[in-house]
């Protein structure tokens, strides 16, 4: 895609990359936190593919917006790296796109109501404390990323880069204990929608989960349902109708495949 300053702003909605507990089907037998998987290391490699192909959309004055999950936080790094060299960006951790906030999201073996309470009682405590550890990720992000948006080798600088800067959403949310996929998919298309309305006129980059991409790649394609969405898997929208979102006209879904689909669209 070429760069052109006169094109309509990009709303890029992202899937993090491959979870650990994917490969590893005992990993949350013993995680402190079980809904918060970090990326496997064949995760992380996937990504740079992934990253590549954003970093040609051309995205310019960007706005991060990334759940607080820990895998959404490492996906929103690989991505940032491969960004064009010199590309202004800020970042924003954002509680209304995370996961869907389900039983099933917390234990697989939350069946029973005691467990349930438990598991919500152990959410809950993970969010007090989460935001503060995921606003200090993305300054530890924007500290290791040099101006050319490669990362520099060793620790962690304390200075930031000129091109990134960190910033702090307030007025979104955590997602109501318990929810269904429903709730949750509206949910994601009302804080995205939103989203693209407060930072209007720049590119932004939504680094969410598998539901959200799902939600509007069915509100977007009519009668459309997505059988899936791989790691890494993105579609592009851009400004529609007063503050409205639809499906980029020539830029097609990555990674998103529809049932009755014989391949990824």
């Amino acid at each position: 895609m070429l760069h052109d300053l006169q094109r309509p702003p990009l709303v890029v909605v992202m899937r993090h990359g491959k979870r650990l507990d994917t490969e590893n089907s005992r990993w949350h037998l013993t995680a402190s936190h079980p809904w918060d998987s970090p990326l496997s290391e064949q995760g992380q490699v996937d990504l740079i593919a992934v990253a590549t192909h954003v970093s040609a959309l051309q995205l310019h004055n960007v706005v991060l917006i990334a759940s607080p999950f820990t895998r959404c936080l490492q996906t929103s790094a690989q991505v940032l790296s491969h960004l064009p060299a010199g590309t202004a960006a800020t970042a924003h951790v954002c509680r209304s796109i995370s996961e869907v906030f389900s039983a099933h999201l917390l234990h697989r073996t939350a069946h029973h109501s005691d467990v349930k309470l438990m598991a919500g009682l152990r959410l809950w405590w993970w969010q007090v404390r989460r935001m503060r550890q995921a606003k200090a990720l993305l300054k530890a992000i924007a500290a290791s990323i040099a101006p050319g948006n490669t990362p520099r080798p060793g620790p962690a600088s304390s200075s930031r880069s000129e091109f990134f800067r960190v910033g702090e959403l307030t007025a979104y949310p955590w997602p109501q204990f318990p929810e269904s996929e429903e709730e949750a998919s509206a949910r994601y298309i009302r804080t995205v929608t939103a989203l693209a309305a407060q930072f209007k006129g720049r590119d932004m980059l939504v680094v969410s989960h598998g539901n959200c991409v799902k939600a509007w790649a069915e509100r977007c394609v009519p009668g459309a349902h997505v059988g899936s969405v791989k790691p890494g898997g993105f579609l592009v929208l851009q400004p529609g109708p007063g503050d409205t979102l639809q499906l980029h006209e020539s830029l097609p879904m990555s990674g998103v495949e529809l049932d009755g689909d014989k391949h990824a669209c």
